[in-house]
């Protein structure tokens, strides 16, 4: 596309076409060349997040392709089309979506509704991730508690898998929950022998 003689640069296309992406044909959204702008999920995640609702609606054999194109990844896309699925409806303000951000409404996702949606989002505004996370599943957050993130290779991984489900932990979906207190009895007990 040529504007004034110059090329217009490509990010700055993508986000032209994001803004006039909602033309219609026929009474559906046309999402031919109208992907957001792919960077990684920050200010415009509301707008991403519509986005991969929109072709997991209309097109969604296309939907693993443009989400790994788009450089956010086919899960957290998911987390953005359910965002997305559950939020609009509810008609809350964009100042405040953003305020909490993406990773607080996919925790309360799941669980909002017309009639618990001011308490949830209050909840959310005030609570980190974490804090939220372990309220979402009826357990109390704990004060001073420390994040400790472990890189393991598939090895390595799978002896930590093992200690945690051999001391209390379990497998939930892809992960483990009770990982916390499971860990800290296995090194209880290895540090006393």
């Amino acid at each position: 596309m040529l504007r004034f003689g110059f090329q217009v640069p490509f990010l700055l296309m993508q986000h032209q076409q994001k803004r006039t992406r909602m033309n219609t044909n026929n009474g559906k959204a046309n999402l031919t060349n109208n992907k957001p702008l792919a960077t990684p999920i920050g200010d415009d995640f509301l707008e991403l997040a519509k986005w991969f609702r929109e072709i997991q609606d209309e097109a969604p054999e296309r939907f693993a392709l443009e989400a790994k194109s788009s450089g956010v990844g086919l899960r957290k896309a998911y987390a953005l089309a359910q965002i997305d699925r559950r939020i609009r409806p509810l008609d809350i303000g964009r100042e405040l979506l953003g305020r909490i951000g993406w990773t607080k409404l996919q925790v309360v996702s799941n669980h909002i509704n017309v009639k618990n949606f001011k308490e949830l989002l209050a909840l959310a505004e005030s609570s980190s991730a974490h804090e939220l996370a372990m309220t979402m599943r009826n357990q109390k957050p704990l004060a001073g508690t420390r994040c400790v993130a472990l890189y393991l290779c598939p090895k390595q991984y799978k002896i930590f898998a093992a200690a945690v489900l051999a001391n209390g932990g379990k497998k939930s979906g892809r992960g483990l929950i009770d990982k916390e207190e499971a860990l800290t009895r296995a090194l209880t007990s290895s540090c006393s022998t």
